[in-house]
């Protein structure tokens, strides 16, 4: 069955107090909406409803979007437009995209970039399409809910008709004792029978706790014993019983006698939830896993580049070796080089095993995590500026994370069974009745027609009654279970609590992280400006002495570390993005993906 979640626009959203009152009743709405019968529900209901409205109280003061806005620092440093196109080129986000990724060093297999398999370009949207259709985890998670779909149908089969029967037959012959009366035996000194019997039937529990039962039998006796006579022999006794027993003060009533079909049913429920939340994670997880692979590329590609840098400073040193470097500051610019290159190792694995990872988590049988082709991301991480809305995301949360969703359903499993606990704290005393209508023949189907007439009916009434002295084992799991609820309101709370704490904190990380991609990328620019002018100063100097070489390998170390910090800030935005839409339970809807619930029979 497909899972859709529909919520009705019944007022005006530009009323952020109409919106705080139906945030609110929808929270507790959830909670009534399972179990309208369970004890104390109201003032519960209540208390939900005024947690929620403080917890968006502060928010539904400013209801309004609002846009990130950072401020134009590039402005400040006074640079042209043909100038940052330059220093755009020397370092940055668009600096490298007409290059290849280069070589990445032997395999595992050890084959060079010639025999390697070339790096497959992804996008994020077939990253995340092949984790839904292909991760493990998620594939068990999408059971759960057809199992319990299961353990519903087992729970409601307790209601259905059952059909009876039973068969006997038996034979006699024994010697009896004969009286004897003035010395003349009365009677027979042997008992000898055969009769066969059988019955068949129907029953069923009834939702308010009580049994109805049908049935029909035949008794076919033939008594044989010598010297005795019997009318009529055979006989045929055929029989038509309606039964029905009904407790009246303990298991009395459907909250009782349905209590299991309703944990089931809200086990179905948690199920479904628990496997939106799957979903959840296994898009937020391969997000990471992508922003992570995009991160290791880009870095690979930087510090490739500031070691080609590096190299060809290096061999101008040993050029001038003989004329005015020494050798010290021809080692220094030698270890300089073997240090990049070194990083340039640590990031070639890094980005393999980033690869890896994706893989991993995508499960897609075209690229098992056995090979060594190694992925590259298709899609540039964003920075444009997010409009957002504090209460809505808070709004959204509440109404979407299943975590909550599932917190409610604990709650009222609990006050469920905190309801059939009360009830067995009442005495038992159950009411029968029965009747039996009879009839008797030689022949079976003029049994059968004696019973239409009605001449022979035997009718029961019963009452039993039965009471523990004490009531003490009731009485503790009473206690019992209405600690059990008690702890579930307290845990719903709490996860109501962190489900707020994770969208505000994920808020603030949108908001620094938007803010430092401009700090930086105007920290990376200053480091392009001071790189480029000791480059067009190298050109028209003549003479270049070893302290201007090593200045240039520091400020090529400058630029390298200004492009890692942006590429980290931008990483870290759109990571903070992907757990924004994690924290409100939108990271489905955002990826436009249905939660689809496989059927018990499939």
């Amino acid at each position: 069955m497909r899972v859709t979640t529909i919520i009705a626009a019944l007022m005006n959203p530009d009323r952020p107090s109409y919106r705080l009152i139906a945030a609110a009743l929808l929270s507790g709405a959830a909670l009534g909406a399972c179990t309208p019968t369970f004890p104390n529900a109201e003032p519960l209901r209540s208390t939900i409803r005024l947690d929620a409205e403080r917890s968006l109280a502060d928010a539904a003061t400013h209801p309004q979007e609002r846009t990130l806005v950072r401020q134009n620092r590039l402005a400040d440093l006074g640079f042209s437009e043909e100038r940052l196109a330059e220093l755009d080129q020397m370092g940055g986000p668009t600096a490298y995209d007409s290059e290849p990724l280069g070589d990445l060093g032997p395999d595992l297999l050890n084959r060079s970039l010639a025999d390697a398999p070339a790096p497959l370009a992804i996008s994020l949207h077939r990253a995340i399409n092949n984790a839904l259709r292909h991760n493990l985890a998620l594939q068990s998670s999408r059971l759960s809910p057809a199992i319990a779909q299961s353990d519903v149908v087992a729970a409601d089969a307790a209601f259905d008709w059952v059909f009876f029967a039973d068969f006997s037959w038996n034979g006699t012959d024994e010697p009896s004792r004969v009286p004897v009366i003035n010395g003349v035996p009365v009677g027979v000194g042997a008992s000898q029978s055969q009769g066969v019997a059988y019955t068949t039937g129907l029953r069923k529990e009834l939702t308010t706790g009580g049994q109805f039962s049908i049935s029909q039998g035949q008794s076919y006796f033939d008594d044989s014993t010598p010297g005795a006579a019997f009318a009529p022999n055979p006989s045929n006794l055929v029989n038509l019983t309606v039964g029905y027993t009904q407790p009246l003060l303990r298991n009395f009533g459907a909250d009782v006698a349905l209590s299991q079909v309703r944990i089931a049913r809200n086990a179905e429920r948690s199920a479904v939830q628990e496997t939106r939340q799957s979903i959840i994670d296994a898009i937020t997880e391969t997000e990471r896993a992508y922003w992570a692979l995009s991160q290791a590329e880009r870095t690979y590609r930087i510090l490739r580049r500031s070691l080609e840098r590096g190299i060809e400073t290096r061999d101008v040193l040993k050029a001038r070796l003989r004329v005015d470097a020494r050798p010290a500051e021809y080692s220094d610019a030698q270890a300089t080089v073997e240090r990049r290159r070194s990083d340039l190792v640590r990031a070639g694995n890094t980005l393999r095993r980033a690869s890896d990872r994706l893989k991993l988590l995508m499960n897609d049988p075209a690229l098992p995590i056995g090979s060594e082709i190694v992925l590259i991301p298709n899609d540039a991480p964003v920075a444009e500026p997010l409009t957002f809305s504090l209460f809505d995301a808070l709004d959204t949360a509440l109404r979407n994370r299943p975590d909550l969703a599932r917190a409610l359903l604990a709650i009222d499993d609990a006050s469920t069974r905190q309801l059939v606990a009360k009830n067995q704290t009442l005495p038992r005393l159950d009411f029968s009745i029965q009747a039996v209508a009879q009839g008797l023949d030689s022949d079976a189907g003029e049994a059968y027609d004696r019973i239409g007439e009605g001449d022979f009916i035997n009718w029961a009434l019963g009452l039993n009654f039965e009471q523990a002295i004490g009531n003490r084992a009731a009485e503790a799991g009473l206690r019992r279970r209405q600690l059990e609820r008690l702890r579930t309101v307290i845990s719903y709370d709490q996860t109501r609590q962190n489900a707020i704490d994770e969208v505000v904190a994920s808020l603030r990380s949108v908001t620094e992280s938007f803010l430092l991609i401009e700090q930086t990328r105007v920290e990376r620019t200053a480091a392009s400006e001071n790189l480029r002018t000791l480059l067009a100063l190298e050109r028209t100097v003549a003479q270049l002495d070893a302290n201007f070489l090593n200045l240039k390998l520091t400020r090529q170390d400058n630029l390298a570390r200004a492009e890692l910090s942006e590429l980290q800030a931008t990483v870290d935005y759109n990571l903070a993005i992907a757990e924004l839409y994690r924290a409100t339970g939108q990271a489905p809807e955002r990826n436009q993906v249905d939660v689809i619930v496989p059927d018990a029979g499939e």
